[in-house]
């Protein structure tokens, strides 16, 4: 399989999980949360050198994090079956952390867009400004 491949297939492997929850939440059928997180982590360990290309980072990025979230908000589930408080606030720590690196990395990709956008408005003013100088009468 090709490095594209890999990451696709990575995506759809990570789809299929989130159809599973919605299936089994629509049809009010019992969610097994040791075996949702046991493919989870067969995701997450399967794929986590298939995005080796520079060009698929961001990907593999997103990818990585959104699994590893939801490894610990099902981690958190389970410890809270079990009323096991300390390792389910652990695990909503970790999964709220990384929802924190995640959104910074979103921002910064939005900031520099931003910020490229900007830049290219300034400059075209200023032409425009320097262009409206030069037709004016003296």
């Amino acid at each position: 399989m090709t490095r594209r491949t890999n990451a696709i297939a990575a995506i759809v492997a990570e789809v299929s999980i989130y159809e599973k929850i919605h299936s089994i939440i629509v049809n009010n059928k019992v969610m097994k949360y040791e075996e949702l997180l046991q493919s989870i982590n067969t995701i997450l360990q399967a794929h986590s050198l298939s995005c080796s290309h520079l060009a698929l980072t961001a990907i593999k990025t997103i990818l990585t994090l959104e699994c590893e979230i939801l490894v610990q908000l099902t981690e958190a589930h389970i410890e809270i079956q079990y009323w096991r408080f300390l390792p389910t606030l652990m695990a909503l720590f970790g999964a709220q952390t990384r929802m924190s690196a995640w959104e910074r990395t979103l921002q910064s990709k939005e900031n520099s867009n931003f910020h490229c956008k900007h830049n290219a408005v300034t400059v075209l003013i200023i032409f425009d400004s320097r262009g409206m100088k030069d037709s004016e009468p003296d």
